[in-house]
């Protein structure tokens, strides 16, 4: 964790952009106090302003621990036996604690996961936590919470190799470093990527601290690196524009989103709107523009121009959407 620690050091200490386009407000409703992490407990937030960690990760078909409303007495009082929970939550709370950390949030244990109106509520406040946040740790590689950060990796990945090579000046030898070449198809199609709800979680997160399954990535707003490349990294950002409205054409940036948005996957059809809501609330507090279910009222004419790829349309049936409660003239429908 010495070199997590020496980016976001780095990044706090020199970063004005980064520390402008962090968000300032109060704890979660719900937070992980992980002053003993070996006996986090969960707590209201108390209002103030401190500095706390979010997790972003896949859950996974199988959901095996959760705050539910039988367990919230307990892990309020007693706290959250470490033990029982997914290896991915064990490694966010270790990490969370060695960069010094007292706060983390994690979504299947700070939001009653049986409780539909708190959940509801908490969804529609997921833009605001991860704005807040300080970091993000993205368990990329993981395809469940099982799965972990920590994975045993072939060394040649971060570690360089030494070649030595002859030049045609005075037939004086030079050497420097080679390393393999990452594989972007690989970091952009991570498991977690895959997630329709981590593109809000990408995009909004200025801090992000990436568990790769060959190397550990640090993204910020003004800076990338890598274990192999620590002070940088030569290769592009995997991840979305994250001041996509911010942009001199931010209606253009809304539909690259929009196209990303929908190669990824959610467990539940129903939520195709509120996955995407928290970048929605970002245009409207910056812009001012008034948001029609996908689309623009600024930019309608443009908006409802969209088109599906990759489709025999002679093959395809002419049905009602099942989204009953959207308009047909949306992509989202």
């Amino acid at each position: 964790m010495v070199l997590a620690a020496y980016w976001l050091q780095s990044c706090m200490r020199k970063h004005k952009a980064c520390s402008d386009f962090q968000r300032k407000g109060p704890l979660p409703s719900r937070i992980i106090d992980i002053s003993d992490p070996q006996n986090p407990i969960l707590t209201e937030g108390s209002g103030s302003n401190e500095p706390y960690i979010t997790l972003s990760y896949k859950w996974g078909e199988t959901r095996r621990y959760t705050t539910t409303t039988q367990n919230l007495m307990r892990h309020t009082t007693l706290g959250i036996p470490l033990d029982e929970l997914p290896q991915t939550f064990k490694d966010a709370i270790f990490v969370a604690s060695s960069l010094g950390f007292r706060w983390i949030w994690i979504d299947a244990l700070c939001i009653c996961q049986d409780f539909p109106g708190e959940q509801l509520r908490e969804m529609n406040r997921m833009d605001t936590t991860f704005q807040i946040s300080t970091l993000t740790i993205f368990a990329t590689a993981g395809d469940d919470a099982d799965t972990g950060l920590m994975s045993i990796r072939d060394p040649r990945w971060v570690k360089p190799c030494k070649l030595t090579i002859k030049t045609t000046l005075e037939g004086k030898t030079a050497e420097g470093p080679v390393y393999i070449t990452i594989d972007r198809g690989e970091m952009t199609n991570a498991p977690l990527y895959n997630r329709g709800w981590v593109l809000q979680e990408q995009v909004l997160a200025h801090r992000g601290l990436m568990f790769e399954s060959r190397a550990l990535h640090w993204r910020c707003f003004c800076d990338s690196a890598s274990e192999a490349f620590p002070s940088r990294t030569s290769h592009k950002d995997p991840m979305p524009d994250r001041t996509p409205w911010q942009r001199d054409n931010h209606y253009d940036a809304w539909y690259e989103m929009v196209t990303t948005y929908n190669t990824r996957a959610l467990t539940y059809e129903t939520d195709v709107l509120s996955a995407l809501a928290g970048l929605a609330k970002a245009m409207v507090t910056t812009h001012g523009c008034t948001y029609y279910a996908g689309l623009w009222k600024e930019d309608l004419q443009t908006g409802l121009c969209w088109y599906v790829t990759g489709s025999n349309y002679s093959n395809c049936d002419v049905r009602v959407a099942s989204k009953e409660s959207l308009p047909s003239w949306t992509w989202i429908s």
